[in-house]
């Protein structure tokens, strides 16, 4: 049986079915593949995007700069959206609807350093055909309030196809962001998971709260002295102390080097297979169940993605234990630096921290 959206009406009415899903009964499983639908119509709109990046990227920087570069392209997890839902009808007097929700398709791109952020967002879309863009949000000049910082971008669509045709508003979101400024966001997501809390979604202990954003200013430090040192060092005196001296003092009371040693040491990664296989794009399933420590990816068609996201969302769902993600990205070997969260990946954190405590015990004499 297919399932189409066929209007803005519906569209919202399928977000109200969400708020109650339980996916136990057939009208819930009908739900659950009109989701499946209406992301789907984001795979070519998505696409579009990620190759005019490519393209972009591809002008900018050398051949060998510029394949290390990480353009991936996701819907929303149905947890996701069913919290973003919750959320904004909470804060908002007015009824949160899911045809406004403008991140159900996202496209995100991982650069090298500030220097190239500038270069790739400098201008970016201005004489472009095929996309315009809605909104700006400047997270890096003016960081979120827990330490998040990037670039976001909304954009809509300029030749309407008969697919999106009944939603003439249909956007979809482009994050621009550098691989420390990927470390502090995917560390929220793994500390997240650690410690049994969602703090991507808001539900903050205010130490941790504290701690990120002092790590979002460390890691921001670190990029500009990294970006100007000329042996890829960072002197002892780089650093400003007053925020890592804090920083340190938090990182110590947290224990967050041993629970993020202990979390990698527990957990079956799948490295030796990624970097081993040649393997390029079409839908990658990537699903990770944190609890018994093993992550999982399969390559697949769109069907037979679809199927198997359908059974895994409904076992994960109401938990942070597990998680399953449908992305394309442009290089298997890439995976793993696109979503280290998923992988307990924490090298490039655990190096932050190391650094910081490093020029910390330099400058006090510990």
């Amino acid at each position: 049986m297919t399932f189409e959206i066929q209007s803005k009406k519906a569209l919202d009415r399928l977000g109200d079915a969400l708020l109650t899903l339980d996916v136990d009964t057939e009208a819930d499983k009908e739900t659950f593949q009109k989701l499946n639908a209406y992301r789907i119509m984001f795979h070519p709109l998505m696409a579009d995007v990620s190759s005019l990046c490519r393209k972009r990227i591809m002008k900018l920087l050398p051949k060998t700069k510029a394949e290390k570069v990480i353009v991936v392209q996701r819907t929303k997890r149905l947890e996701s959206i069913i919290a973003k839902l919750q959320r904004q009808k909470k804060e908002r007097a007015e009824k949160m609807q899911l045809s406004r929700m403008q991140d159900v398709g996202g496209v995100r791109v991982i650069l090298p350093n500030i220097k190239t952020l500038k270069l790739f967002t400098e201008g970016l879309f201005e004489r472009s055909v095929v996309v315009e863009i809605k909104k700006i949000d400047d997270y890096i000049n003016s960081p979120k309030d827990d330490g998040y910082r990037g670039i976001h971008y909304v954009l809509e669509m300029k030749n309407k196809t008969p697919l999106i045709a009944p939603f003439p508003s249909l956007r979809l979101e482009l994050q621009v962001r550098t691989k420390w400024q990927h470390c502090w966001a995917t560390g929220v997501e793994i500390m997240g998971i650690i410690n049994n809390k969602n703090y991507k979604g808001g539900e903050w202990d205010e130490e941790w709260k504290q701690f990120f954003i002092l790590l979002g200013k460390h890691l921001s430090n670190l990029e500009t002295v990294l970006e100007f040192s000329k042996n890829n060092r960072v002197e002892k005196e780089a650093l400003p102390l007053d925020n890592i001296l804090q920083l340190y003092q938090l990182t110590e009371k947290l224990n967050v080097l041993e629970k993020l040693k202990t979390a990698t040491a527990a957990f079956q990664q799948l490295d030796s297979h990624i970097q081993k296989t040649n393997l390029t794009g079409k839908f990658f399933l990537l699903n990770t169940d944190f609890e018994l420590g093993i992550t999982e990816w399969y390559k697949l068609n769109e069907q037979q993605a679809l199927k198997i996201l359908t059974t895994l969302e409904t076992r994960y769902r109401k938990t942070i234990k597990g998680q399953t993600l449908l992305i394309d990205i442009d290089d298997v070997k890439h995976l793993k630096e696109a979503y280290p969260n998923y992988f307990m990946d924490t090298k490039l954190l655990t190096y932050a921290l190391t650094v910081m405590i490093k020029s910390v015990k330099s400058a006090i004499k510990l």
